[in-house]
């Protein structure tokens, strides 16, 4: 039995994947700023708290498009 061909991406998907990669760094890099910042003038229990929290933030509107079912 062969396996079915698959679709080759776009230069324009490829190009927007891209994209994401890398602002996804430049913010990773942003927060991680901001991070050690906070934990020089705050308690670093609330610093990791607003981590977690804006990662939180940042992933619900993915949870909720796509939900939580499991494949």
């Amino acid at each position: 039995m062969t396996k079915p061909a698959r679709a080759q991406p776009t230069r324009a998907a490829t190009l927007r994947g891209i994209a994401w990669m890398a602002l996804s760094g430049l913010l990773f890099c942003l927060l991680n700023a901001i991070a050690e910042r906070l934990s020089q003038e705050v308690y670093p229990l609330p610093t990791q708290f607003l981590r977690h929290v804006a990662g939180l933030v940042v992933l619900l509107p993915f949870m909720a498009r796509t939900g939580l079912a499991t494949s």
